[in-house]
């Protein structure tokens, strides 16, 4: 399907909608090519409203975009995927062309199509140890009970969720705060609150509409790169190593600009901070990806989120949906007083220098990754570039998966996976390390 600039009057719309579409899965994706070519699509001086496209979702109630593009490509096809995610009711989806201010420039769409958009199969056989059957009769792992996503398709799995700790930032900030331990604060807001175009979420995680609310850290000034706002929820009793207390919580990194989000625990007010999980780059579209992590202690502890602004305005990240499980016990016990330990002090005092593992040696910032020794024994420089059998720790490599899949740094024994490997490639034993793909949802 194409629009013709030249046969049209500046700044003028061209629409095509789908047909009614039905209740759509939380996983849920569109995938299509578009070819936008020609000066229209650049903004100048000649051309304050450049040409754009973008994908509309119509609701009911609401119309919002929830993907917009507008720059010239060359003369090539280029692969689009925009997260559609759990929609309840009958709802379309409408691509809308506008023609620029001045400036000749034709664009199409080709090769369109949904990806998981099912709700999961229904089925008569009985679900697996690890799984929940929902009321509808298909099965879900237990991993995503109680965890504010409706995975079920009838909601039957965010039913009975009472013991459990949820927080959907609807009315407020729940029982989190901002400490005060950063140079500004995270805000309440919803996505049809003004930002910048480029960044910022189009939709909320919990209601899947630009009128729900989540926590945000604004890129935009009086913001400035570096900066860094942090957000905590309440003491959580000691858990000890079991593993049952787990925190699941989901972010919005969308932007060229974007910094840095960080999970910590402390077991000390003013004392140090353990890193539980990190991400700094950007998520591949606009969307909430999700994590899980367990932050078990053997003091009583409390996480916080941290976000630090990036390099520039396109940068904003976003927070929703966080949710604890029941064996995490909340308490108003505040944290012992602690006091954080003086960093160590970088031996390195020229510009461009960073330290080896050592802390003594100091090699140029060129020189990291570049398959040479220049640290002793390569500690500092070259261990941590990729080269890996992964049995004492991730040697450098970052997940950076958006979606369902990750990778996990696992033992062979902790996978349930009967067409997996006996032993890794290493040691060949079940208690080595592997790399794996894995599925967070069991799907």
């Amino acid at each position: 399907m194409a629009v013709e600039a030249k046969d049209s009057e500046r700044n003028t719309e061209a629409m095509m909608i789908t047909p009614l579409l039905q209740d759509s899965s939380a996983n849920c994706q569109m995938m299509f090519y578009y070819h936008m070519y020609g000066r229209g699509f650049t903004e100048s001086l000649t051309n304050p409203n450049p040409g754009e496209l973008r994908l509309v979702m119509r609701l009911p109630t609401r119309t919002f975009v929830i993907w917009q593009h507008s720059f010239d490509e060359g003369d090539e096809w280029k692969p689009a995927n925009v997260y559609i995610g759990r929609v309840s009711q009958p709802f379309t989806l409408s691509f809308q062309a506008t023609r620029s201010f001045s400036g000749i420039g034709d664009l199409a769409v080709d090769d369109v199509s949904y990806v998981q958009c099912a709700l999961p199969n229904v089925t008569s056989s009985a679900c697996g140890s690890d799984e929940f059957r929902c009321v509808r009769g298909s099965c879900v792992s237990n991993l995503v009970i109680c965890d504010l996503t409706d995975d079920c398709g009838d909601n039957s799995d965010e039913a009975n969720c009472l013991s459990s700790t949820l927080c959907d930032f609807e009315a407020d900030f729940c029982t989190g705060y901002n400490t005060g331990l950063g140079s500004v604060d995270w805000e309440w807001r919803s996505a049809d609150t003004p930002h910048t175009v480029g960044t910022g979420p189009s939709r909320d995680h919990t209601t899947n509409t630009d009128v729900g609310h989540y926590i945000y850290l604004n890129a935009a000034r009086p913001n400035v790169e570096g900066d860094t706002a942090v957000f905590a929820f309440p003491t959580i009793l000691a858990t000890g190593s079991s593993g049952a207390c787990k925190m699941t919580f989901y972010y919005h990194m969308y932007g060229r600009h974007v910094g840095e989000l960080n999970v910590y625990k402390r077991t000390q007010d003013g004392g140090p901070w353990t890193l539980l999980w990190y991400r700094r780059t950007p998520l591949d579209q606009d969307y909430f990806a999700r994590v899980q992590l367990t932050p078990a202690d053997n003091e009583n502890f409390q996480v916080l989120i941290e976000g630090i602004v990036g390099n520039g305005h396109e940068g904003d990240i976003a927070i929703d949906d966080v949710s604890f499980t029941s064996a995490c016990q909340f308490t108003d016990t505040p944290l012992p007083q602690g006091t954080t330990p003086a960093p160590t002090p970088s031996p390195c005092h020229n510009f461009g220098e960073v330290p080896c593992d050592d802390r003594v040696t100091c090699v140029d910032s060129s020189k990291l990754c570049d398959f040479v020794n220049d640290c002793p024994s390569g500690a500092g420089d070259e261990n941590k570039c990729g080269a890996c059998d992964f049995e004492l720790n991730k040697c450098g490599w970052t997940d950076t998966s958006s979606g369902t899949w990750a990778w996990n740094r696992e033992t062979v024994s902790g996978v349930n996976d009967l067409n997996g490997p006996k032993g890794d490639s290493t040691t060949g034993s079940a208690t080595g390390f592997q790399k794996r793909v894995k599925n967070i949802l069991g799907f």
